[in-house]
């Protein structure tokens, strides 16, 4: 009978061993000893430690960016304040002046639209050593155009940043375009469903 036992212990402790071991490795495999990211224009070559960032769980990396480090996705995106979702139009505007300047951005001003289904997370990446930075992007449509413009809040305080207010017209069938695509596509359907759009 004690020998049952002790043989019994023996697989017991064996199985115990066996999967800390796997989990330790799981571990390993998921989250490396030190994360270096590039921060900063594209043309900077320069690196920081940003192990805290990712050790938080505030930030996981990047699919498809692992070998080179630039950006990063946010785990959960921070919601945006009343006042933010009134100054979309605002966004939206200043973006399309600055890069479609022969479109009547004034519309949007006047209408001043409810554009809160019309907001994606985009990524994130640092600006600056510890200033992690949030991208978004903003579907609007527009005389029969579609634009996305870029926007950008502190991943600190969650702040509208109001330096880099980009648009880009999406016409055309480009590969490059199509998850832009398909967004339009799901968020006309939504209004539709909302009785929003005919």
């Amino acid at each position: 009978m004690n020998r049952k036992r002790a043989q019994w212990g023996t697989v017991v402790l064996s199985m115990i061993l066996m999967l800390t071991g796997l989990h330790l490795n799981a571990e390993d495999r998921a989250m490396p000893a030190k994360f270096m990211m590039y921060y900063g224009p594209s043309d900077n070559e320069d690196m920081f430690d940003a192990t805290r960032w990712f050790a938080s769980g505030q930030y996981r990396s990047r699919p498809g960016f692992e070998d080179y480090p630039v950006s990063m996705l946010r785990a959960r995106p921070v919601p945006f304040t009343r006042n933010q979702i009134a100054d979309f139009p605002i966004v939206a505007a200043m973006a399309l002046q600055e890069h479609y300047p022969e479109a009547d951005h004034l519309k949007l001003l006047d209408s001043e639209p409810d554009l809160s289904a019309r907001v994606r997370y985009a990524y994130s990446a640092f600006a600056e050593p510890d200033l992690p930075v949030d991208y978004y992007y903003l579907y609007i449509e527009l005389d029969g155009t579609r634009y996305v413009v870029t926007f950008d809040r502190d991943g600190q305080t969650g702040a509208l940043r109001k330096k880099t207010y980009r648009a880009r017209a999406i016409i055309g069938e480009y590969a490059s375009q199509a998850e832009h695509r398909k967004v339009f596509e799901e968020i006309e359907a939504q209004e539709r469903r909302e009785g929003r759009r005919g």
